[in-house]
């Protein structure tokens, strides 16, 4: 099981995603696009990291091709964006 954490490269996202690691969570991280900030946030919070996804959230059409690929990297039970 794990949490998606859209927007997880910076700013709230990342702080977000670095509290549930501090809690135990196992994380998939999202941002719009591959990123420098992105690989450096999963490489921060290490082995809760499952794997990233990325995909413009502000297109409809993208929301559930992000969400498939985050479920091919772990169960989703939960949301964070």
């Amino acid at each position: 099981m794990a949490t998606l954490v859209t927007g997880s490269s910076r700013g709230i996202g990342k702080a977000i995603a670095k509290r549930l690691a501090l809690s135990g969570h196992s994380l998939v991280l999202h941002a719009s696009k591959e990123s420098p900030e992105l690989q450096a946030t999963a490489k921060l919070l290490g082995a809760a990291v499952v794997g990233t996804v990325t995909g413009d959230l502000s297109d409809p059409r993208n929301v559930f091709k992000v969400y498939d690929s985050a479920r091919g990297l772990a169960m989703i039970d939960r949301l964070v964006n």
